[in-house]
């Protein structure tokens, strides 16, 4: 008999990772078994793609524990105990604190079991964790370093379980070339190195514009490109005056998510990955999945994902010195890239495979609507 599963959503965007590797489940859970259902706070490409699928969606936007409207708690929770029991959901699968806070209310109240998807490696407040964890009959942590959140909490070794983020290796793959995209931006001479994410602080392109202008300094056939779109106005202004300061303007160009990402990221020849926090990056396997060296913080869950000197090179965070001389090193050594990208792919195929990430989560279904 199929079972109905809610799914939650903090977005309604498909920019963030958590809600790519979302979709990503939803293209190929097993219908035979679940029949996935979506809650969006809002319309959005995510509520859309998920339509195209056949999932039925409710977008209705969750109330911020941090404003204490208990009124609209109330009446939020009464609306989604009644949507809930009228689509017979037999499972909750939620990926955020808002979402788990609600949605934990309702699944205590109905005895329905809910999966909590940590997502990020910092741990909420100390009581606020402590509510979600006891909120979530099983918790999903997407790296090591995220699972360690937990460690310390009642019953950790049985409730906690490792599935790491993965990636379409049909969809992300050597095969792809980038060659037009290369093209059009006239890379063809170049050794281009990418940054990708969000434009925020948190991701560091601050850090990495500082080592292109110490690279800038020994090596002139390179281009950065930093590619993300623009969440904070005030810091993209604050990285158009860097660089201009550190003389950059021919060599930097700033690029927003395209839907041809897969070229994008074909188009590279190195990857950059400098965040000052990280729960498991998707950039990153989908740039090993394309066979691209990758240089990462040495943060969160991206020593899971990149091995040091295996398949890139591992970085300190807020550290532009050896940011620029890790990528001197590679740029000087087409071979090492090469090689790198190689084991890389071979790495994610093994373990960071889409088919392998939907088949332990469906697994982990199956044990917690047998009791279990």
């Amino acid at each position: 008999m199929t079972k109905n599963i809610l799914y939650s959503s903090s977005f309604a965007s498909l920019r963030g990772g958590g809600q790519k590797s979302l979709l990503l489940l939803l293209e190929r859970i097993n219908l035979k078994k679940y029949q996935p259902f979506l809650l969006c706070p809002r319309a959005g490409e995510l509520e859309k793609k998920a339509k195209a699928l056949g999932v039925e969606v409710l977008v209705l936007p969750l109330p911020s524990i941090k404003t204490w409207n208990f009124a609209k708690l109330y009446r939020t929770v009464r609306e989604l105990k009644e949507w809930i029991k009228e689509n017979d959901i037999a499972l909750i699968h939620t990926d955020a604190p808002r979402g788990t806070f609600c949605l934990g209310l309702v699944a205590k109240s109905l005895k329905i079991p809910l999966i909590y998807h940590a997502r990020v490696s910092t741990r909420e407040p100390y009581l606020y964790e402590r509510l979600l964890y006891g909120f979530a009959k099983k918790v999903i942590a997407v790296s090591q370093e995220t699972q360690k959140r937990f460690q310390n909490l009642p019953d950790f070794k049985n409730k906690v379980f490792l599935i790491h983020n993965a990636v379409d290796i049909e969809k992300f793959n050597p095969a792809v070339k980038g060659i037009k995209f290369r093209e059009e931006l006239k890379l063809s001479d170049k050794v281009v190195i990418g940054i990708i994410g969000q434009l925020v602080p948190l991701k560091g392109q601050n850090i990495f514009l500082r080592a292109a202008g110490l690279v800038a300094k020994k090596e002139k056939r390179v281009k950065f490109l930093v590619i993300g779109n623009v969440d904070d106005p005030v810091y993209k202004k604050s990285l158009d005056l860097l660089v201009q300061e550190l003389g950059l303007e021919d060599l930097v160009d700033f690029i927003d998510f395209r839907e041809d990402m897969p070229e994008v990221v074909s188009g590279l020849d190195i990857l950059v990955n400098v965040s000052d926090l990280e729960g498991f990056s998707r950039v990153i396997i989908e740039a090993m999945a394309c066979a691209k060296p990758v240089i990462a913080s040495n943060v969160g869950g991206n020593p899971e994902a990149v091995r040091n000197e295996i398949t890139g090179l591992l970085v300190p965070a807020q550290n532009a010195s050896a940011l620029a001389s890790a990528m001197l090193k590679l740029i000087a050594d087409a071979g090492k890239r090469r090689y790198m990208g190689n084991l890389g792919r071979k790495r994610v195929e093994e373990l960071f495979n889409i088919t392998v990430n939907v088949r332990k989560t469906e697994d982990l279904y199956q044990k917690i609507l047998e009791g279990n």
